[in-house]
């Protein structure tokens, strides 16, 4: 699945900025870093930025902590679409470095299994 979407420069300059900010802000982080990662992968692919070390000096984030956020695009795609699109309150409690081991297995089966497993325990630790 892919939504694409087009943003007017006119209608930017007439909103609210901050009212932009809180939206973005009520969004779980996982969704939020996925998101950014989305946007880095775009940067680099367009030519914008050389590297990751110049996004990283742009945003003011540590190179390490840019090279966390851009892994997570080597998340299996369904996922990555659970993430994005499911309304799931689990989600929101999922920091982002719970992804990590998920990330480093190259195997998608397998990272939906360890997806399945981590979403089941939040679920648990949730109930208490």
């Amino acid at each position: 699945m892919r939504i694409e979407f087009s943003i007017d420069p006119k209608k930017l300059r007439n909103t609210n900025r901050r009212k932009q900010m809180a939206g973005i802000a009520k969004e779980p982080s996982l969704r939020q870093n996925l998101i950014l990662a989305y946007q880095i992968e775009s940067i680099l692919s367009e030519g914008k930025a050389k590297d990751l070390n110049e996004i990283a000096g742009w945003l003011n984030i540590g190179r390490t902590r840019l090279f966390q956020v851009a892994n997570l695009l080597l998340l299996a795609p369904s996922i990555q679409e659970e993430i994005i699109f499911v309304h799931n309150v689990i989600i929101e409690q999922i920091p982002e470095y719970k992804t990590r081991e998920i990330i480093n297995e190259p195997l998608w089966d397998s990272q939906r299994k360890m997806w399945s497993s981590l979403l089941s325990n939040t679920s648990l630790c949730q109930k208490r």
